[in-house]
C-alpha cells in the first residue's frame, strides 16, 4: 500500500464513533463465516470474502443453510456488514440452491445474510450495511424470465447483472428503513478498476490475461479500491441509499467520492 493510501486508509478507519476500528465493533463481512472485533483486520476483508462465498458455492452443503448457521451465531449486536463476495464471469454453474452462480453469491447470499442479520443491525445505535456494486452495473438488466441461464449464458451479462442487483437491493432497503424511521444505514460503493484476484475464475484464459494486464495498466491497487467501501463504511456525513466510488476520471480510480448509479440502478 502506498503511504498516502496508508493515510486514508487510516483516517477512514478512525472516522464515526460507532465505526472506530479497534473499538470493540464488531465488523461482519459478507457470508466469510468470520466476525472480526477489533484489529485491523477490515482491508483483508474486503479482498478475501469473495473466494470463501466462490468456495461456498461449489460445496454439497446449501450455502443457504451456511449463511442461516452463521448468522444464528451472532447474539450482540452487529454495528456494520459489508456484503462484498463476489466471483465475475465465471463458467455457467448452479450454487446447491439451484441458481445460478454469479446471481447467488454476488446478490442473493448478501440478501439473505442481511435479511437475517436485521435483528442483530437493529441493536446497534447505528449501523451501516454496505454493499459492494461496480461500474459493471451501469450495462446491467434483470433477466427476470431466466434467473438461472437456463437459456441464454453470457458471463458477463450475468456478472453485469449480479451488480445492478445489488444497488437495487440498496435503494429498496433504504426506502424501507426510511418508512419505518429506523436508524440504520443501507449505502453502496464500488472499487473502480482495482487490480485484485476477483478475475482469476472467469471463462476464458485468454480473456483473463488481457483484462489483467489492462487491471494494471489503467486500475489502481486492490487496497486503494477498497477506500470507497471503507468511507461508505465509516464517514460520519453518508446518508442512506448513496453510493461511493473512485472520484478520478471515469471512476476508474482516484479517492472516494459520493457517484450517481445509472438510471436502471434507480426503477424499483
Amino acid at each position: 500500500m502506498q503511504q498516502n493510501e496508508e493515510s486514508l486508509y487510516a483516517r477512514y478507519c478512525r472516522m464515526g464513533r460507532r465505526f472506530e476500528i479497534g473499538g470493540g465493533v464488531t465488523l461482519i463481512a459478507a457470508v466469510a463465516g468470520h466476525v472480526y472485533t477489533g484489529g485491523n483486520g477490515l482491508l483483508s476483508v474486503l479482498m478475501i470474502v469473495g473466494f470463501i462465498l466462490f468456495i461456498f458455492g461449489a460445496m454439497n452443503m446449501k450455502p443457504s443453510n451456511m449463511i442461516r448457521a452463521f448468522a444464528a451465531q451472532q447474539d450482540t449486536p452487529v454495528d456494520l456488514l459489508i456484503n462484498n463476495a463476489g466471483v465475475m464471469a465465471t463458467p455457467r454453474r448452479l450454487t446447491a440452491d439451484g441458481f445460478e452462480l454469479q446471481f447467488g453469491v454476488n446478490h442473493l447470499g448478501h440478501f439473505a445474510l442481511t435479511g437475517l442479520l436485521l435483528p442483530a443491525l437493529r441493536q446497534a445505535p447505528a449501523a451501516r450495511v454496505v454493499t459492494v456494486s461496480s461500474l459493471a452495473h451501469r450495462a446491467g438488466r434483470i433477466d427476470f424470465d431466466d434467473l438461472a441461464a437456463e437459456h441464454s449464458y453470457r458471463p458477463w451479462s450475468r456478472y453485469n447483472q449480479s451488480k445492478l442487483a445489488n444497488l437495487l437491493f440498496t435503494a429498496e432497503f433504504t426506502r424501507r428503513l426510511e418508512a419505518s424511521g429506523e436508524s440504520l444505514l443501507a449505502v453502496a460503493a464500488h472499487p473502480g478498476f482495482a487490480s485484485t484476484n476477483l478475475t482469476s475464475g472467469m471463462h476464458h484464459p485468454a480473456t483473463l490475461d488481457v483484462l489483467g494486464a489492462f487491471f494494471r495498466l489503467l486500475g489502481q491497487s486492490g487496497a486503494a479500491g477498497a477506500l470507497p467501501t471503507l468511507y461508505a463504511a465509516t464517514a460520519p456525513e453518508v446518508r442512506g441509499g448513496e453510493f461511493y466510488g473512485p472520484g478520478g476520471p471515469g471512476q476508474l480510480r482516484g479517492r472516494p467520492v459520493r457517484v450517481t448509479p445509472a438510471p436502471q440502478a434507480l426503477a424499483i
